[in-house]
């Protein structure tokens, strides 16, 4: 789930880049090189599968794992922090709650 997340934000920063004006073309320069290392991905995956042996297999593997997870930890953490910032709008001290909430009834994540 977390890679057509961050596919379709390369896919919305690579649009964006090429409708707006020159000063956005850096903002989404970062977000090309998600489709470059899930291709490393790709080919650690393959590697992994042709091994020979159970170690080069292991090592392959936790490669693999290891930058897919690099390379989803943006959407993820995004997406987190939006769903915490949506949530904590409905608790106390929030926006669409009354003022008069008090310090100890704000959840931690909203605090």
């Amino acid at each position: 789930m977390p890679t057509i997340a961050t596919l379709m934000m390369v896919m919305l920063a690579v649009a964006s880049m090429f409708n707006g004006p020159h000063e956005q073309w850096g903002n989404a320069l970062p977000f090309l090189m998600l489709p470059l290392v899930y291709s490393a991905a790709a080919v650690m995956f393959y590697k992994m599968l042709r091994c020979r042996t159970f170690r080069k297999t292991w090592l392959w593997a936790t490669l693999f794992i290891v930058v897919v997870g690099a390379a989803s930890t943006p959407a993820v953490w995004a997406t987190t922090g939006a769903v915490v910032e949506e949530w904590c709008e409905s608790q106390p001290g929030g926006r669409g709650y009354p003022s008069n909430a008090s310090s100890t009834e704000v959840p931690r994540a909203c605090g």
